[in-house]
């Protein structure tokens, strides 16, 4: 990855807000799962990469390449980002939830660089109006997975505790 290729996401991110975008009929219900704390550029895959730029300038206006995104967000309140996939009835990639900041996130469709919506200070909104259906389950499961955070071994340390 380089800085063309973080001109481009940012440019796509901005661009996606402004046009509609298919809605998808994911079977429900949708589950958490492969939850992680993002901490090394390098060992992302291409598609995290993407997506992480793409979260850094959704979420904090900051287009940066991903190792300096991870080195210098934390001064602009992107800080210990974690990565979860959100996996449909038939454990196929839905969504990926991006949060950061202890209580803000960034919701992004399966493996795209198509942000759909956010979270900030524990509150989830689905701001695409094409998504806004397929979101109310989303919403449902992740509510669901923070109730069950403070109980589940999987959610130990995770900022999904925050969201209610």
């Amino acid at each position: 990855m380089n800085a063309t290729d973080v001109k481009e996401i940012a440019a796509k991110v901005k661009a996606d807000r402004k046009k509609v975008l298919p809605t998808y009929a994911d079977p429900l219900p949708y589950r958490f799962a492969n939850g992680r704390r993002i901490t090394d550029a390098e060992a992302l895959s291409e598609v995290d990469q993407r997506q992480l730029v793409a979260v850094g300038v959704d979420g904090a206006g900051m287009a940066m390449l991903p190792a300096r995104l991870l080195e210098e967000g934390p001064e602009e309140g992107f800080d210990s980002p974690e990565a979860w996939d959100v996996l449909d009835a038939e454990g196929r990639l839905a969504w990926r939830v991006w949060i950061y900041g202890t209580d803000n996130g960034t919701i992004v469709r399966g493996d795209s660089t198509e942000i759909v919506g956010g979270m900030s200070q524990g509150s989830i909104e689905i701001t695409r109006k094409d998504s806004k259906a397929q979101g109310e389950p989303l919403i449902a499961a992740l509510v669901a997975a923070a109730a069950a955070a403070p109980k589940a071994e999987v959610f130990t340390g995770s900022c999904l505790r925050f969201f209610r």
